[in-house]
């Protein structure tokens, strides 16, 4: 039998070859890289915001909260122009309550209250006072500057006792007031006279005058609380409820003219006579209705007995407002 001289080198070869393929190393499967895991946390909850402070006393003139305990110190109270001429008014946005009424040939004055100076800039122009101011400012126990008076205002001041500053005929100008050359110059004479708060609260004490309430002071007033009225349709109601045949009318402002009212019936409301110093006493007829006066101008009422005012603006967003003493 005839043998192939080439099988043997074919074997060899087959088996060389198997045996590199069963050294070769195996292919591992391609790793998949896991994306690593998310945790999803929720937002914290926002802080609470803290509660403002509020602060611990009370303002007496406003009902306003106070960071300084002002309630027995004696307010300021400061005769301040009113006239085109003068203007601007200095310190008046800063005052607690601002008195307005006639003094004489149709023009007006003002008694600005402040239950504390500090922090109040220039303050004026510091005019004359009135017997009726003086009064006013009493009713407060208030430290009362002015610059001049009319013989009453200085009669009152005298018969009153009241604790007076005056620019004109006392010692104090110079020091508690003085003349500003701009307004000196250009407003003239009796529209410069100035003062401030820094310059109040360094002299007043000097003075020897007391400078709180005496113990058994207290102000005949009260406030709503929070989220009460006095004004508007409750405001109407408060005065129906008391109205009656005998009110004092102080005055009628419109158009800067000032008027004695005539409430008899058959005159529309308008209508008055000319007379900035007298009351009309209304008497005589069945009692009148808030509603006569809605719409109608400027009207202040006043019990005869002062225990309670009403009080209707010309601007329609405003009052009309009910108030009474404290009980």
């Amino acid at each position: 039998m005839a043998t192939n001289p080439r099988l043997p080198a074919l074997l060899l070869t087959a088996a060389l070859a198997s045996s590199l393929c069963a050294c070769a190393p195996k292919e591992e499967a391609p790793q998949v890289s896991e994306e690593p895991s998310v945790s999803v946390l929720a937002p914290e909850p926002e802080p609470e915001p803290e509660p403002e402070p509020e602060p611990p006393y009370i303002n007496p003139l406003t009902g306003e909260g106070s960071w300084e305990d002002v309630a027995r110190d004696r307010p300021v109270a400061v005769m301040l122009n009113n006239l085109k001429k003068a203007l601007p008014q200095l310190g008046v946005s800063q005052a607690d309550i601002i008195y307005e009424a006639p003094a004489e040939g149709g023009i007006t004055r003002m008694l600005a209250v402040f239950q504390s100076v500090d922090g109040v800039g220039d303050i004026g122009s510091v005019r004359s006072a009135r017997d009726y101011y003086v009064s006013l400012a009493l009713g407060h126990d208030a430290l009362f500057l002015h610059a001049g008076g009319s013989p009453s205002a200085y009669l009152a001041i005298k018969n009153w006792g009241a604790a007076a500053f005056d620019c004109v005929n006392g010692p104090y100008e110079g020091t508690l007031f003085w003349r500003d050359k701009e307004r000196r110059r250009n407003m003239g004479l009796e529209h410069s006279v100035l003062t401030s708060g820094d310059t109040i609260s360094e002299l007043l004490p000097t003075y020897g005058y007391r400078m709180e309430h005496r113990e058994d002071f207290s102000y005949p007033v009260q406030f709503l609380d929070e989220g009460q009225t006095a004004q508007g349709e409750a405001a109407e109601q408060a005065f129906d409820r008391r109205s009656h045949p005998s009110v004092l009318g102080l005055y009628h402002l419109r158009f800067s003219e000032f008027y004695r009212l005539d409430f008899r019936p058959s005159a529309p409301p308008h209508q008055g006579i000319a007379d900035i110093y007298k009351f009309y006493q209304i008497d005589g007829f069945q009692p009148f209705q808030a509603a006569f006066f809605r719409g109608s101008g400027d009207f202040y009422f006043v019990d005869p007995d002062f225990e309670w005012a009403y009080i209707v603006t010309h601007e329609p967003e405003l009052g009309p407002y009910f108030v009474t003493k404290a009980t």
